[in-house]
């Protein structure tokens, strides 16, 4: 039986495998093909849009260029009679009045000419053909003689003080330029006019070539990819239905498997939409039922534990690694603890298996909250005891001392006892630090944030380490025993950095965000990848780091840049 199944899977993969072939090659083809339109066409366009930027004035260049030869002509006229005013006497209101209107011909026309010679400028953009630049080279002696003489007469005509005799001058040279002046502009709007007869051809060229390219290449689109497109179609539609009568087969023993699995199994598309639900019997969660089937993830569950479920889903998918993590649900008999298990299944799909690990978790709690008792019950006994001891046999020693110096060199040698003292003291201090690693005093008596202050002091001391405990949180109802994790959890990430990651200054920040309780042990020394080892790499540490918080129900991570330091932060969602 397993050898038949084996050699139909190998036939169907070799199946897949050859239309997977063929398939790309149409593909392939037709991505090339619809390139090839795509880029005759943006290549036509482009050109048809630059042509048309460049030559989109030319209808107002013909229109100015028109215009120039009236206001050459006006400005004749406009002179002549300014003359005959001066000549006949009229006020001097009268030819003051005409003497404006030329000077704002003449301004007129300047403006115009340099916007026509002087091209491209913000009132046409494209630039003069070779031709026309050159009617321009012989037009600009007319035109500074003109405008010149014009503007002399203008002059004279606001009482400038000018003779008629030098007017009379002024007036032969506006005659005799007007012609030659005439004729260049009527030279360059015809050749404006033939430049833009010449484009509009050149614009139905290029659309008549690119008809002709896209015919072209839909026909050999339609020879060489659609019509063996469809013969594949085909032989995929009759491969389609022994497909579907194996997929039916497949169903059903999946059904039977599913039956035997006492976990809760979900399968979700790219959507988060549950196209598969199995929830045993045993199970009694009354978000996690079968009418899950259909409906969104995210409407399904509570917001904390659908965002955290659809996080690992896409870190899953970009990493294509399996996650494991742990969420919380509410339930008839209170809140159970969830593990949760996510895997690819397929191309779109992610498989997550969902297993109630309450009872094991309240287990574990059980056993860290005996052996903290048991560490608090040392440490107090080597608090009052040994510790007072010897503190009382320091104060012995050192009045023994005082006295031998006192009495004389005879009753006790005071070097020796000032030595015993000396290992005394010591002796106090390594059973004080002993005491305080069994069970912060601080964390008892004043909370964890006094304990996190002297954890900060401890390090600076031991290591040599800049380190400061930053405390801005409300008054979160904390038990001992999950402070006291949270106070582990810190201890251990600042120690390690303190000892392998080469740090000048660590930070212990504890803070309340959005109803989250945020640890955070940030250093700046070489990052994870350079001086530590990871969790999965066999770093002890960070594993026990990883089980105290879970244990109190939180979520550890750890964040390494090169050369940015490590960040380890444990998130609380409540108070434990």
């Amino acid at each position: 039986m397993s050898e038949s199944r084996a050699t139909e899977n190998s036939s169907v993969w070799s199946l897949l495998e050859r239309e997977e072939s063929v398939t790309r090659r149409l593909g392939h083809g037709y991505l090339l093909a619809l390139s090839l339109v795509a880029v005759l066409s943006i290549t036509g366009l482009v050109i048809i849009a630059s042509v048309l930027w460049l030559h989109s004035a030319d209808a107002e260049m013909i229109n100015v260029g028109g215009r120039q030869r009236m206001l050459s002509q006006r400005i004749a006229k406009l002179a002549a009679r300014i003359e005959v005013g001066l000549l006949a006497g009229e006020g001097p209101a009268l030819i003051a009045h005409r003497a404006d209107e030329l000077q704002r011909v003449l301004d007129e026309l300047s403006e115009a000419h340099v916007a026509l010679r002087d091209r491209p400028n913000s009132r046409f953009p494209g630039p003069n053909s070779a031709s026309i630049g050159e009617r321009f080279s012989e037009l600009q002696d007319h035109y500074e003689a003109l405008v010149g003489a014009t503007d002399r007469v203008a002059m004279a005509g606001s009482g400038a003080g000018v003779t008629l005799a030098e007017i009379a001058d002024d007036l032969a040279v506006i005659r005799a330029e007007e012609g030659p002046f005439l004729a260049e502009m009527n030279a360059i709007v015809g050749l404006h006019e033939r430049e833009s007869a010449a484009l509009i051809e050149l614009i139905n060229d290029i659309e008549r070539g690119l008809v002709a390219a896209s015919l072209i290449t839909l026909l050999l689109e339609a020879l060489l990819i659609f019509r063996p497109a469809l013969r594949l179609l085909a032989q995929t539609q009759l491969r389609l239905r022994t497909a579907l009568e194996a997929l039916a087969a497949s169903e059903r023993s999946k059904s039977a498997l599913l039956e035997a699995v006492p976990d809760v199994v979900l399968q979700i598309d790219r959507r988060r939409i549950c196209r598969l639900v199995h929830v045993p019997v045993s199970v009694d969660l009354p978000t996690l039922t079968a009418s899950l089937k259909g409906r969104s993830l995210d409407a399904a569950l509570p917001p904390l534990a659908a965002r955290a479920l659809a996080d690992r889903i896409s870190l899953t998918r970009e990493s294509e690694v399996a996650q494991r993590f742990e969420i919380t649900l509410a339930a008839a008999d209170g809140e159970r603890r969830l593990e949760a298990r996510i895997a690819l299944a397929g191309l779109d799909d992610v498989l997550v298996l969902l297993r109630d690990i309450t009872e094991q978790r309240a287990l574990e709690r059980e056993v860290v909250d005996i052996a903290s008792l048991e560490r608090r019950s040392i440490g107090r006994d080597l608090h009052d005891g040994l510790c007072q001891d010897l503190a009382g046999l320091s104060l012995l020693v050192s009045s023994m001392t005082q006295r031998a110096k006192s009495s004389g060199p005879s009753a006790v040698d005071p070097a020796q006892l000032a030595g015993v003292g000396e290992f005394i003291e010591r002796a106090l201090r390594e059973s004080r630090q002993i005491a305080r690693a069994l069970h912060p005093i601080a964390l008892e008596e004043d909370g964890l944030e006094s304990a996190l202050g002297e954890l900060a002091r401890s390090i600076e001391a031991l290591y040599g380490v800049d380190c400061v405990a930053e405390v801005e949180v409300g008054d979160w109802p904390l038990s001992i025993a999950t402070a006291t994790e949270l106070y582990r959890i810190a201890q251990e990430a600042a120690s390690n950095a303190a000892r392998h990651s080469g740090a000048s200054s660590i930070e212990l920040r504890l803070t309340d965000e959005d109803g989250h309780l945020i640890l955070s042990i940030i250093d700046d020394g070489v990052g994870l990848a350079q001086g530590r080892p990871t969790t999965r790499g066999g770093g002890m540490g960070l594993r026990i780091m990883e089980h105290r918080a879970h244990v109190i129900g939180a979520w550890l991570r750890v964040e390494s840049r090169e050369e940015s330091g490590t960040t380890v932060t444990c998130e609380l969602p409540n108070a434990a």
